[in-house]
């Protein structure tokens, strides 16, 4: 690495914040909506309505804002796991960046610290997760 970020990966960085995070976001909000309707086509096809707790519960989960989708405690797990790591992996970055640019070295140690830190505290959650029952 140079001492200056190539300008393909700031593109790169770009595309990823503007383009395929919100893409992502997008996709799982419709794959949660088209399996609601997949769960009431079913009942359609059987010929009966839906009990109204179903209906109700299908009804709060696409309709409304405000409902949330709530993790089972190893999906949790397995999110911070993943925070960690990436945030983990930035700081390694910013490591690797300033080993090549020079002093102050002070950075650099505080940089491999934090990247060390992060790194075990997300392969404490993964083995918690691994750990932790399904539901």
């Amino acid at each position: 690495m140079g001492s200056s970020v190539p300008l393909i990966l700031w593109y790169l960085l770009c595309v990823v914040a503007f383009a395929v995070f919100p893409l992502a976001m997008v996709y799982t909000i419709h794959r949660q909506r088209m399996k609601a309707l997949e769960i009431l086509k079913s009942y359609a096809e059987k010929g009966t309505e839906p009990p109204p707790a179903v209906a109700e519960h299908l009804f709060r989960q696409v309709v409304e804002p405000d409902a949330k989708w709530k993790a089972t405690p190893r999906g949790s797990l397995l999110q911070i796991s993943l925070v960690h790591l990436f945030i983990g992996c930035l700081f390694a970055g910013v490591a690797w960046w300033r080993i090549d640019v020079g002093p102050p070295r002070w950075a650099v140690y505080i940089a491999v610290c934090s990247a060390v830190f992060f790194g075990v505290t997300a392969l404490a959650q993964f083995v918690a997760a691994l750990k932790s029952p399904l539901k």
